[in-house]
Protein backbone atom coordinates (compact mmCIF):
# COMPACT_ATOMS: atom_id res chain seq x y z
CA UNK A 1 0.00 0.00 0.00
CA UNK A 2 1.38 3.48 -0.73
CA UNK A 3 1.71 5.71 1.71
CA UNK A 4 -1.07 8.81 1.39
CA UNK A 5 -0.17 11.70 -0.88
CA UNK A 6 0.97 14.45 1.02
CA UNK A 7 -0.68 17.55 -0.36
CA UNK A 8 1.01 21.25 0.04
CA UNK A 9 -0.89 24.44 0.42
CA UNK A 10 -0.08 27.23 -2.15
CA UNK A 11 1.85 30.28 -0.43
CA UNK A 12 -0.53 32.99 -0.09
CA UNK A 13 0.55 36.59 -1.15
CA UNK A 14 -0.42 38.05 2.15
CA UNK A 15 1.91 35.71 3.91
CA UNK A 16 4.55 35.79 2.01
CA UNK A 17 4.02 39.95 1.91
CA UNK A 18 4.51 39.42 6.05
CA UNK A 19 7.59 37.55 5.35
CA UNK A 20 9.03 40.50 2.50
CA UNK A 21 8.03 43.15 5.25
CA UNK A 22 10.30 41.07 7.42
CA UNK A 23 12.77 41.11 5.48
CA UNK A 24 12.94 44.64 4.53
CA UNK A 25 12.70 45.64 8.03
CA UNK A 26 15.44 43.72 8.99
CA UNK A 27 17.49 44.94 6.26
CA UNK A 28 16.85 48.70 7.57
CA UNK A 29 18.05 47.81 10.96
CA UNK A 30 21.33 46.60 10.06
CA UNK A 31 21.70 49.54 7.72
CA UNK A 32 20.36 51.78 10.58
CA UNK A 33 22.67 49.97 13.21
CA UNK A 34 25.78 49.59 11.44
CA UNK A 35 25.88 53.70 10.43
CA UNK A 36 26.54 55.59 13.18
CA UNK A 37 29.96 53.62 14.03
CA UNK A 38 31.17 53.75 10.61
CA UNK A 39 30.33 57.53 10.42
CA UNK A 40 32.51 57.68 13.61
CA UNK A 41 35.36 56.18 12.11
CA UNK A 42 35.10 57.63 8.84
CA UNK A 43 35.16 61.16 10.63
CA UNK A 44 38.23 60.16 13.00
CA UNK A 45 39.61 58.83 9.72
CA UNK A 46 39.05 62.50 7.89
CA UNK A 47 40.44 64.11 11.20
CA UNK A 48 43.87 62.54 10.59
CA UNK A 49 44.11 62.72 6.91
CA UNK A 50 43.26 66.65 7.26
CA UNK A 51 46.17 66.78 9.80
CA UNK A 52 48.59 64.68 6.75
CA UNK A 53 51.31 67.20 6.60
CA UNK A 54 51.83 67.22 10.46
CA UNK A 55 51.43 63.35 10.90
CA UNK A 56 53.61 62.57 7.89
CA UNK A 57 56.01 64.91 9.62
CA UNK A 58 55.85 62.79 13.30
CA UNK A 59 54.97 59.47 11.50
CA UNK A 60 56.67 59.08 8.46
CA UNK A 61 54.59 56.57 6.04
CA UNK A 62 51.58 57.54 7.37
CA UNK A 63 49.40 59.51 4.16
CA UNK A 64 49.47 56.47 2.14
CA UNK A 65 48.30 54.30 5.27
CA UNK A 66 45.64 56.85 6.22
CA UNK A 67 44.35 56.60 2.14
CA UNK A 68 44.48 52.98 2.22
CA UNK A 69 42.26 53.52 4.98
CA UNK A 70 39.97 56.71 3.06
CA UNK A 71 39.45 53.88 0.37
CA UNK A 72 38.78 50.17 2.55
CA UNK A 73 36.11 52.31 4.44
CA UNK A 74 33.99 52.82 1.08
CA UNK A 75 33.29 49.26 1.13
CA UNK A 76 30.60 50.16 3.53
CA UNK A 77 29.12 52.91 0.80
CA UNK A 78 29.41 49.81 -1.29
CA UNK A 79 27.50 47.26 0.90
CA UNK A 80 25.44 49.83 2.39
CA UNK A 81 23.52 50.85 -1.33
CA UNK A 82 23.84 47.05 -2.48
CA UNK A 83 21.52 46.01 1.05
CA UNK A 84 18.97 49.56 0.50
CA UNK A 85 18.52 47.77 -2.78
CA UNK A 86 17.99 44.35 -1.82
CA UNK A 87 15.79 46.35 0.87
CA UNK A 88 14.04 48.12 -2.19
CA UNK A 89 13.50 45.64 -4.38
CA UNK A 90 12.25 43.06 -1.78
CA UNK A 91 9.56 45.63 -0.65
CA UNK A 92 8.82 46.59 -4.42
CA UNK A 93 8.30 42.48 -4.92
CA UNK A 94 5.70 42.90 -1.65
CA UNK A 95 3.81 45.34 -3.48
CA UNK A 96 3.78 43.47 -6.75
CA UNK A 97 2.22 40.67 -4.87
CA UNK A 98 -0.46 42.90 -2.81
CA UNK A 99 -1.79 44.54 -6.15
CA UNK A 100 -0.68 41.74 -8.55
CA UNK A 101 -2.85 43.71 -11.35
CA UNK A 102 -2.30 42.22 -15.05
CA UNK A 103 0.26 39.65 -14.70
CA UNK A 104 2.57 40.36 -17.61
CA UNK A 105 2.08 44.10 -17.36
CA UNK A 106 2.72 44.23 -13.61
CA UNK A 107 5.94 42.06 -13.76
CA UNK A 108 7.19 44.09 -16.59
CA UNK A 109 6.71 47.05 -14.66
CA UNK A 110 8.59 45.81 -11.55
CA UNK A 111 11.42 44.52 -13.59
CA UNK A 112 11.85 48.17 -14.90
CA UNK A 113 11.69 49.68 -11.59
CA UNK A 114 14.44 47.53 -9.45
CA UNK A 115 16.68 47.77 -12.83
CA UNK A 116 16.55 51.51 -12.76
CA UNK A 117 17.92 51.12 -8.64
CA UNK A 118 20.81 49.69 -9.47
CA UNK A 119 23.91 51.90 -10.15
CA UNK A 120 26.82 50.17 -9.65
CA UNK A 121 28.11 47.95 -12.62
CA UNK A 122 28.34 44.62 -10.63
CA UNK A 123 24.25 44.59 -9.61
CA UNK A 124 23.46 45.43 -13.26
CA UNK A 125 25.60 42.53 -14.36
CA UNK A 126 23.74 40.32 -11.86
CA UNK A 127 20.21 41.93 -12.36
CA UNK A 128 20.65 40.70 -16.54
CA UNK A 129 21.48 37.46 -15.64
CA UNK A 130 18.57 36.91 -13.46
CA UNK A 131 16.36 38.73 -16.20
CA UNK A 132 17.93 36.02 -18.90
CA UNK A 133 17.08 33.13 -16.43
CA UNK A 134 20.29 32.50 -15.23
CA UNK A 135 20.91 29.89 -12.34
CA UNK A 136 22.17 30.91 -9.03
CA UNK A 137 25.12 29.83 -9.49
CA UNK A 138 25.85 31.54 -12.73
CA UNK A 139 25.33 34.69 -10.01
CA UNK A 140 28.12 33.45 -7.66
CA UNK A 141 30.25 33.17 -10.30
CA UNK A 142 29.74 36.70 -11.63
CA UNK A 143 29.98 37.94 -7.94
CA UNK A 144 33.51 36.44 -7.67
CA UNK A 145 34.81 37.31 -11.16
CA UNK A 146 33.59 41.27 -10.76
CA UNK A 147 35.37 41.20 -6.74
CA UNK A 148 38.91 39.45 -8.47
CA UNK A 149 38.51 42.55 -10.78
CA UNK A 150 38.07 45.48 -8.33
CA UNK A 151 41.00 43.76 -6.31
CA UNK A 152 42.83 46.80 -6.76
CA UNK A 153 41.93 50.29 -4.83
CA UNK A 154 39.78 51.27 -7.38
CA UNK A 155 36.94 53.39 -6.10
CA UNK A 156 33.77 52.82 -8.11
CA UNK A 157 31.66 56.10 -7.68
CA UNK A 158 27.79 55.80 -7.70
Amino acid sequence: MNPPEKKTEPLHAPEVVSYLDLMAAQLEGALHESEPPVTAISGVIGELAAQIPTLEQQIPGIAPRLRAAIVALQFYDRLSQRLTHVRDGVMLLAGALQNPGDGNAAWAGLHDRVRKQYSMEQERRIFELAAAGAAPEEFSKALATHSAESETDRVELF
